[in-house]
């Protein structure tokens, strides 16, 4: 009997050693997996959020370029030729549908004409484009804003013209439309549940997509306070947290600009189940198979011998 005993023991000893190492094996190459998979979904985000931006630069360099151009024309010093500014911006802004406006203003900011009709007196004196434009004698880029008279989100920048006696003639304006961020999206392949936003200096989301009901837009991003460190850093990098639909994500980081050394930034995130779930079901399942062979092999090697 003591012989029986010791063997049977020695027989479920046998079994729990095979056993430990097929475990070990299958969670370090779970471990492995999961590296590989967070390696590869920081890639793809941060390769989206820095498209984004590369575009976004092309395009603002593009609205430096007309802005240039059309500060050559003489309705921008004629007053009399004012309707042709008018006539021209409609025109350009009807086939230039990236453009949320065109204009151009007075020294005092009046607007005098725009690609979008207006009735009532406006001034865009307030705008941060236009007096960053006159305190730098250049082109300048503003902030993301809702336009007055677009009201859509939208970038704005302006360049000012001077005339022979250094004298502030004529600003003209342009607003880039956040809409092409929608259209860029829908050409990537990403998986269900990827947010793509853009977020201002002050911490509130300029877009977000997918966005259906338009809610998200103009209500405060929640990474702010959370990721302090890397905004005030070079706003750049990675980071995991619960965005304010309360799904997890892994997210990419990309600064747009920066003001006041704060930064606006576009953020690109999958969500973690996206990211780990394939590998934790197959963990599971393998651990799972393992663990039902191990019990079916101790109960082979306690049954009594005849």
């Amino acid at each position: 009997m003591r012989f029986m005993a010791s063997l049977r023991g020695r027989l479920l000893l046998l079994v729990i050693l095979s056993a430990t190492p097929a475990l070990g094996l299958i969670v370090y190459s779970a471990m492995e997996q999961r590296a590989a998979a967070e390696t590869e979904a920081q890639r793809k985000t941060r390769e989206l959020a820095a498209l984004i931006v590369e575009k976004e630069n092309r395009l603002i360099d593009e609205s430096r370029q007309m802005l240039v151009i059309l500060s050559t024309l003489p309705f921008v010093t004629e007053p009399g030729l004012l309707p042709r500014c008018r006539d021209l911006l409609v025109r350009i802004h009807k086939h230039n549908p990236l453009f949320a406006n065109i204009g151009m203003a007075d020294a005092d900011g009046n607007l005098l004409c725009s690609g979008i009709g207006f009735d009532k007196p406006i001034n865009i004196a307030d705008k941060p484009e236009f007096q960053r434009a006159i305190e730098s004698h250049d082109f300048a880029v503003g902030d993301y804003l809702v336009g007055r008279l677009s009201r859509v989100s939208s970038l704005g920048m302006a360049f000012p013209v001077y005339g022979e006696d250094a004298k502030l003639l004529r600003v003209l304006y342009a607003s880039i439309d956040l809409g092409w961020l929608q259209d860029t999206v829908k050409t990537l392949t990403m998986p269900a549940g990827t947010v793509v936003a853009m977020v201002d200096v002050n911490g509130t989301f300029l877009a977000r997509l997918p966005d259906l009901k338009h809610e998200w837009t103009g209500q405060p991003a929640p990474e702010r306070a959370e990721l302090a460190d890397l905004l005030a850093g070079n706003c750049q990098g990675f980071a995991e947290f619960k965005g304010q639909d309360n799904v997890l994500r892994l997210y990419a980081f990309e600064p747009l600009q920066w003001i006041d050394e704060h930064c606006s930034y576009v953020r690109v995130g999958v969500p973690k189940d996206a990211v780990y779930g394939t590998i934790e079901t197959r963990t599971l399942r393998d651990i799972t198979a393992l663990l039902i062979m191990t019990i079916l092999l101790l109960t082979i090697a306690s049954m009594p011998l005849s």
